[in-house]
This record gives structure tokens, C-alpha cells and sequence, in this order.
């Protein structure tokens, strides 16, 4: 399903105006200036960092705001956890964990990117992408916030309970099955999955597609009008929960018959 008009509003988060005037002025660059203003981390010597055991993780950067003049990039992955010497550990390249703060509070994983630190790297005053940021959590489960717009979500393997997603970058999801799976904000990509419950806000997600899944039931909600289309393939109910009574749902069906419940 894939959700092709949608009203958002709403205040937009510092360091999300930072990655978009961060993006405007690189533009300005010719593309040789702007291959050199990117820089990858190493990625050849591989760390960790033990933590106390946790339910949730946070992905931020430190004290955003429209004056950074370094934007991390790379990937977050979440993996299914296969051996108890990876439980409870954050893993990451040498050269990343300097520039990374990890402390664990009300059961929930923080993990910051201190981007001020990773100005060392550069020419005063030159803005650059760092590439490379990137991190892997073992786990049975999924609970997790990224408020990094330019750091992609990819939770691969898993099966589980519940997997939850809230997201400003985009989250791929592959070969998982999991009882119930939740995703908000950001570009949501799932692939090869059997799902009883695809629980999704419109008031919160972007944009969604799904191929070659399994999916018992999709849950949608939403408190304005919201316009998505879907083939009968992708979900084998479509539940829709307005959250008032100005909600609306306008739904574009694909060539496949259908046939519509109304409780």
C-alpha cells in the first residue's frame, strides 16, 4: 500500500530543518566540491560497547540545530539475536565509538551522535557528510526511535512478538515475522514478511510498500483525510479507526475483486 496524498502538520523538529538547509547548501556545490565534502568513516576495525540490559532504543544527535556543519549518514540494523555473547551490546566501528555517547535509563538505550566532536575531522567552517555511521543491535524484539532524518533503519531476520518503528529516516524491513508491527513517520520498505498485525497512523507515516508478504490484518488510523491504494494481494482484512468524526479514508483499489465490511 503505498499513501499517495497526505496533509501534515504540525511543528518540524530542529534537526530536521538542519538536515534540509544542511542538503540545500551542498547543492549549491559542483560536483567535485561536493565529492570532497564526503567523508567515510573506517569501517575495518569493528568495537562494541556493553550495556545494561534495556528495552527500547533511541537513536540522536547531540544538541542539533540549524548551524551543523557535519551531518552523520549510514545505517542502524537491527538482527535477530543467535548467540548470548551478543546480547546486550552495541556494535560499531573503533573509529564511529569515538564519536558516539551510549548510557542506558528507564530501561531504554540511548545512543547519541556528537557531532561536535566530529567537526575535528574537518576545515572550519566547511559543511560535510560523515558516512559510515553505522551500528548493529542483536535482539529478539524491536522498539525504537531515530530522530536522525539521514541515518536509514534496517531490521533484517527477526522473529518476533512486536517490532516498533518511529522514524524520521527510512525503515527497510526484511524476512521477518513478527505478531505485530508498528512504523511512524518515516518511508517504511517491507519485504518477504508474514505480519498477523500491520498497525499504521496516517496521521504519522509517510509512505509505505509492501512486497511479497503475509500479512493478516492491516489497522489503519488517522484523524484527517487521507487518500492510499492498495491491490487485494497485500493484506487479507483492511481495518480503518477514524479518530474523529472529520477522519476520512479514501481508498483506490487495484484490478483484483474485493469486498468491503462496514461494522
Amino acid at each position: 500500500m503505498r499513501l499517495t496524498t497526505k496533509i501534515v502538520l504540525g511543528g518540524i523538529l530542529s534537526i530536521f530543518i538542519g538536515t534540509i538547509i544542511f542538503i540545500v547548501a551542498l547543492s549549491f556545490t559542483d560536483g567535485k566540491s561536493f565529492e570532497g565534502s564526503i567523508l567515510k568513516l573506517d569501517q575495518k576495525n569493528s568495537s562494541s560497547i556493553d550495556v545494561a540490559p534495556y528495552h527500547a532504543v533511541k537513536l540522536d544527535i547531540a544538541n542539533p540545530d540549524a548551524r551543523m556543519s557535519v551531518m552523520p549518514q549510514g545505517v542502524i540494523s537491527f538482527k535477530r539475536l543467535v548467540s548470548e555473547d551478543k546480547k546486550d551490546k552495541l556494535f560499531m566501528s573503533s573509529e564511529l565509538k569515538k564519536y558516539t555517547i551510549v548510557k542506558v535509563m528507564n530501561d531504554t538505550l540511548f545512543v547519541t551522535i556528537d557531532w561536535q566532536k566530529m567537526k575535528s575531522y574537518f576545515t572550519k567552517g566547511e559543511m560535510r557528510i560523515v558516512s559510515g555511521v553505522n551500528y548493529t543491535v542483536y535482539s529478539d524484539n524491536v522498539d525504537f526511535i531515530n530522530l536522525v532524518p539521514t541515518i536509514t533503519t534496517e531490521i533484517n531476520g527477526l522473529n518476533a512478538q512486536f517490532i516498533r518503528v518511529s522514524s524520521l529516516g527510512d525503515v527497510k524491513i526484511g524476512s521477518c515475522t513478527a505478531d505485530k508491527l508498528e512504523s511512524a513517520r518515516g518511508n517504511l520498505q517491507l519485504n518477504n514478511s508474514k505480519l498477523k498485525q500491520l498497525n499504521l497512523d496516517l496521521d504519522e507515516i509517510y509512505n509505505w510498500e509492501v512486497k511479497d508478504c503475509e500479512i493478516g490484518e492491516e489497522n489503519l488510523s488517522g484523524s484527517k483525510t487521507h487518500y492510499v491504494k492498495t491491490p487485494r494481494s497485500e493484506t487479507k482484512a483492511l481495518n480503518w479507526y477514524p479518530k474523529n468524526k472529520d477522519a476520512r479514508l479514501n481508498i483506490e483499489l487495484s484490478a483484483d475483486s474485493a469486498r468491503l465490511v462496514f461494522k
